[in-house]
């Protein structure tokens, strides 16, 4: 899948060679706060941080800039500098998500210094843009301050958007975003219908978003394992079927229902496709 993002033609592989390179720092900071590596929060990013100043590996310079700028990180006299944008006007939740990209800027793009670990950079993040390295950042920071797993265990809680929102201690849209990139980049939805869930689940509490996302591995098993639907499964067949695998208070809307459907038909082809593979040649039609 490509998608157009900020002008940049994106790959599902590039958006995964993001997150499976910060994933070695991931493994880093659990080891080191000895925590689960799904618990990674920021949290431990704001101690690695202070650790970093208080070796005197970084210095970070609070400036008062328009909101346009968030932040930039130089390698100078031999430790890093990050200058962030901390007027009155940037809250929080972002200033949190500006240090956290920062910091995977110095992570992902940056070797001057040993800082308790080396990732081994692929030969394609040493000959980008300056676009797809703030790109890189940006999908690496969502992805550390806001991992799949903990995504997928509240969708099973039907948290609300704020809820979900206010425990990763983000901003809206940053949360937007990285259920938008989940959804596109991890479940391999279709953009428009990405940006439709989370556009219902932000402003009307739809969670439609919810019920698929943490119940889509066991439609798939009851549908293809269990069911004995016809194939292709109809619309029909689904919402049939569906009700009884998702909690009484809600429910799946059209798309959540095709969605379904789409991937049943999926896994149904591709089985069909390796049985068909097994038939000797003149069988295999």
């Amino acid at each position: 899948m490509i998608i157009n993002y900020r002008g940049i033609d994106v790959s599902t592989s590039f958006y995964n060679d993001a997150c499976n390179q910060v994933l070695e720092f991931k493994i880093f900071l659990a080891k080191k706060y000895t925590v689960p590596l799904s618990l990674i929060s920021w949290e431990h990013i704001c101690k690695y941080i202070n650790e970093l100043i208080d070796n005197q590996d970084l210095i970070i310079q609070e400036i008062n800039a328009t909101p346009k700028f968030s932040g930039s990180t130089k390698f100078v006299n031999d430790k890093f500098l990050m200058i962030i944008n901390k007027s009155p006007n940037i809250i929080e939740p972002r200033l949190r998500f500006t240090l956290t990209h920062e910091l995977m800027h110095i992570i992902l793009h940056h070797s001057e210094l040993d800082l308790g670990f080396k990732i081994k950079l692929q030969s394609e993040f040493t000959d980008i843009s300056d676009n797809e390295r703030e790109l890189q950042a940006d999908f690496a920071a969502n992805d550390l301050l806001m991992s799949s797993c903990l995504i997928k265990d509240r969708m099973g809680d039907y948290y609300t958007f704020k809820e979900l929102q206010n425990s990763f201690l983000v901003s809206e849209s940053a949360m937007q975003t990285r259920l938008h990139n989940y959804l596109v980049f991890e479940m391999g939805i279709d953009f428009k219908y990405a940006k439709y869930l989370t556009n219902q689940y932000r402003y009307y509490n739809d969670k439609t978003i919810c019920s698929y996302v943490a119940k889509r591995t066991d439609f798939i098993n009851y549908f293809v394992n269990f069911c004995g639907i016809v194939y292709p499964p109809s619309i029909k067949d689904i919402s049939d079927e569906v009700s009884f695998l998702i909690p009484n208070h809600d429910r799946l809307n059209w798309l959540g229902l095709n969605l379904i459907r789409n991937d049943i038909k999926a896994v149904l082809s591709h089985q069909k496709n390796l049985e068909e593979s097994d038939l000797p040649n003149e069988l295999a039609m």
